[in-house]
């Protein structure tokens, strides 16, 4: 988990590296769109949530993400369009994707198997 002196850099590398282990995890995605956001990169953190879309299409955590982005950034359109795409995963890999309260704690494999 980062700690208070670790730079801003350094924390988002953290949450990369947890995101590359655990594509599953919502709150990786989200820690690190916050980070981004907060240094006013919100189209760098779409941006991350697209590609993340396209690297792990089995975890919709990034999709989760990038439809509350766009709507921050008043592309409502976008927002729901991303939103809508939300139903092309079982109900079971969305709870598990926001279950996971501790970023630094990946999903068991196993599980992951038996949710495809």
């Amino acid at each position: 988990m980062p700690g208070p002196l670790e730079s801003a850099s350094d924390v988002m590398e953290i949450y990369r590296a947890a995101i590359n282990s655990d594509p599953m995890n919502y709150w990786s995605w989200y820690h690190l769109c916050v980070k981004l956001v907060g240094q006013n990169q919100i189209d760098e953190a779409i941006a991350l949530c697209k590609s993340g879309t396209i690297e792990f299409p089995k975890s919709p955590s990034p999709l989760l993400m990038l439809s509350g982005l766009y709507a921050a950034k008043g592309n409502y359109t976008e927002a729901i369009s991303t939103s809508m795409q939300w139903f092309t995963f079982k109900p079971a890999i969305l709870w598990l994707a926001l279950e996971c309260e501790d970023p630094w704690t990946p999903h068991d494999p196993e599980i992951m198997k038996e949710l495809e």
